[in-house]
């Protein structure tokens, strides 16, 4: 919290209205750190407002990777009170400076208890900074000993290549991910008749309960590469980002490798800048046939100023991706349609045309209206899907790109429910009625072993990550994904 650390400063700033000292370069060293821990406050509520813990390696990973100036434009009064903020606390301490200079004294051991604990409580509102803890965090993992022994665990035994068995009968599939849409937007007794459609889509497919989110799949690029390439999304510091716009993991053994063996087209559908979080140097790393983005799909649009910012709405893209589904599927050759939803992101999110008379909550900035018409846009992308003529053998994977994060108007219902805050994923095959529901703990990471099973390729255990529809398992990843960071951070050399 950080409610601590601000209380331990302003007391030790009241204190320092008393500190005295016939050496000024411990005056100096003081004011410093109270303009470093001015900036360390800043830094955290400005970090707060993109993800849910600060500073965490979504930060680092679009800092280093990703520079894009319009994507930084959309978030101007953010950087300039950042920026005022930083100025304001300069004027600050120059003014105590100037004062402190006025009123020179050198008679200072009647106020060396004023000194002693001004200094102590502003090392303690470091110490309890959250900040600081987010620093220690980010180099955070187990030491590969006994513990790791204990597990019986050695990379080299898991991270191979699995054996590939091509298959007769092949799916089409489109797979697609929903934008900050967990499981408890699903509750009725929490958000009743928000996710209708979603319910009763639940109610006839495979659905998973009790997934939860793997160790450094908390952002969506993270978790694509996490959740198709079997590897969370760490850069080891060496790393030199330039190189990662002509080799994207391109080591790393993934779905996509696999599936493109099996002769499967591949096709990716996004909202927005094709440089956005390196999606197009991960994906054209691992064999796609299609990548289309804002800039492409915005050219066959009637109205090309129909975008909100930097991204395309949702209406846009699954109609879009319709579109691209009735191309695919008159070819004679079994593809993956890939898609990403957007409009629920951020604080309150965004409204597409198609739900102008669409509402769920009177309050127009709620984020629960995007969620309400999300579950609708969804709905009716799927009732065209199966209206046609030629939908056979089309099986719908959809599931959450990550939790939803803290700036999101709705997060005080789901921080009250916390222990209940799940991933969404489920399978819903329009050729057969399923009503089944794997209620067994499991993460992120175990979802394509599980596809790739239900799509007849006969893998049971895809190295540490299992089929959830035949094998019981129980093991806690997170750790295991820890004692190996090491070796993970290698697939970028």
């Amino acid at each position: 919290m950080i409610f601590l650390p601000l209380i331990l400063f302003w007391i030790s700033l009241l204190l320092f209205m008393k500190f005295k000292t016939k050496w000024k370069i411990s005056f100096y060293i003081y004011l410093f750190f109270i303009l470093l821990f001015i900036t360390f406050t800043n830094i955290y509520y400005g970090f707060s407002y993109f993800t849910w813990k600060w500073l965490d390696n979504s930060v680092l990973y679009y800092f280093r990777y990703w520079t894009e100036w319009t994507w930084w434009l959309e978030y101007k009064k953010l950087i300039l009170v950042s920026i005022l903020l930083v100025l304001f606390s300069l004027l600050f301490l120059i003014y105590y400076l100037r004062l402190y200079s006025k009123k020179w004294i050198n008679d200072w051991i009647n106020n060396i208890f004023y000194n002693k604990i001004s200094f102590i409580l502003l090392f303690f509102s470091f110490f309890f900074h959250p900040l600081m803890n987010n620093i220690l965090e980010l180099n955070w993992f187990y030491e590969e000993g006994d513990y790791l022994k204990s597990y019986g665990l050695v990379f080299e035994d898991y991270y191979k290549k699995p054996i590939f068995k091509d298959i007769d009968k092949k799916k089409n599939i489109i797979f697609i991910y929903l934008e900050s849409y967990e499981k408890l937007y699903l509750d009725e007794d929490l958000f009743p008749g928000l996710s209708n459609w979603l319910n009763n889509l639940k109610n006839n497919s495979i659905y998973f309960d009790n997934l939860y989110q793997a160790y450094w799949t908390s952002w969506t690029i993270a978790w694509m590469v996490g959740s198709q390439c079997w590897i969370p999304l760490i850069l080891p510091s060496k790393i030199n980002t330039s190189d990662l716009n002509t080799s994207y993991l391109s080591w790393a053994y993934c779905i996509w490798d696999y599936l493109k063996k099996a002769w499967y087209n591949l096709n990716y559908i996004w909202w927005s800048s094709m440089k956005f979080a390196g999606k197009w140097d991960f994906y054209k790393s691992h064999w796609f046939d299609s990548l289309e983005w804002k800039d492409e799909i915005v050219n066959n649009l009637e109205d090309k100023n129909y975008l909100y910012s930097w991204w395309l709405y949702d209406d846009t893209v699954f109609d879009y991706t319709y579109k691209k589904y009735d191309e695919l599927i008159k070819k004679d050759q079994p593809f993956w349609l890939f898609m990403l939803s957007m409009d629920t992101h951020w604080d309150s999110g965004v409204i597409s045309n198609k739900c102008n008379n669409l509402k769920y909550d009177n309050d127009e900035s709620s984020i629960l209206n995007s969620y309400h018409c999300t579950d609708y846009l969804l709905s009716d992308f799927l009732k065209k899907i199966k209206n046609h003529p030629n939908f056979e053998d089309t099986i719908i994977f959809i599931a959450s790109d990550h939790y939803a994060m803290d700036n999101n108007n709705s997060y005080n219902i789901l921080d009250k429910n916390k222990d209940n805050r799940w991933m969404l994923f489920l399978i819903h095959n329009v050729d057969e009625k399923n009503n089944e529901i794997i209620n067994k703990k499991w993460d992120t990471l175990d979802i394509w072993a599980t596809v790739l099973s239900y799509l007849w390729f006969p893998v049971e255990q895809l190295w540490l990550w299992i089929d959830l529809l035949n094998n019981n398992k129980n093991r806690d990843s997170n750790i295991i994904l820890s004692l190996w960071k090491k070796e993970y951070e290698k697939f970028w050399e």
